[in-house]
C-alpha cells in the first residue's frame, strides 16, 4: 500500500484516503475487524427503525475488540437465523434486534421502535416470544420484552 493513499478504519480494514468517511463505512470497518454483526441500535437503523444511532456491533465470545468510537457486546447466543445481511453489512434480524434494544433503550423509545417493527411487518409479537423462548429465561432484558408483547397482545 502506497503511504498515503490508504487510511486505517480498524484493524486490518482499510479504506482509500479519497473515499468519504460515513457511519455505513465505519459499521462494516468494525464488523469485518471483529469478526463481529451490527447488532442493537445499530442494526434497527439498518432495518429503518432507529435513526440516528451509533456504531454499535456485537461479537461472539472472547472476539471483543477495543474501538473508542465503536460500542461493542458480547453475545453469548447466537442462533443460525438471528443474523442476516442489510446493505452488505452483517446484522441482526428484526426479531433478535427489537429483543436486543431492550437492553439499551429507554421504555418510551423501545415500545415505539418495537410498535413500528410489528406495523411494518418486519417482525410479530409470537416471533419475539420464540425468539425468546430459545434464548432462554436468563437472557437480560427478557422480562421487558414479554412484558411489552405481553401488553400489546392484551390489547388486541
Amino acid at each position: 500500500m502506497t503511504a498515503g493513499r490508504w487510511v486505517a478504519v480498524d484493524f486490518g480494514v482499510y479504506r482509500e484516503a479519497t473515499t468519504p468517511q460515513s457511519w455505513h463505512q465505519r459499521l462494516l470497518a468494525a464488523c469485518l475487524a471483529g469478526p463481529a454483526f451490527a447488532s442493537h441500535r445499530a442494526a434497527a437503523r439498518l432495518s429503518g427503525l432507529l435513526d440516528p444511532a451509533p456504531v454499535e456491533v456485537a461479537a461472539l465470545r472472547h472476539r471483543r475488540r477495543r474501538s473508542a468510537d465503536v460500542i461493542w457486546h458480547e453475545s453469548q447466543a447466537l442462533f443460525d437465523n438471528d443474523v442476516t445481511e442489510i446493505e452488505g453489512i452483517p446484522a441482526t434480524r428484526p426479531t433478535r434486534t427489537v429483543i436486543d434494544l431492550a437492553l439499551v433503550l429507554e421504555d418510551s423509545e423501545y415500545a415505539r421502535v418495537y410498535d413500528e417493527a410489528v406495523r411494518r411487518r418486519l417482525t410479530d409479537h409470537f416471533s419475539v416470544l420464540q425468539a425468546l423462548e430459545k434464548l432462554g429465561p436468563l437472557r437480560k432484558g427478557s422480562a421487558r420484552v414479554r412484558a411489552l408483547v405481553e401488553q400489546r397482545l392484551n390489547q388486541r
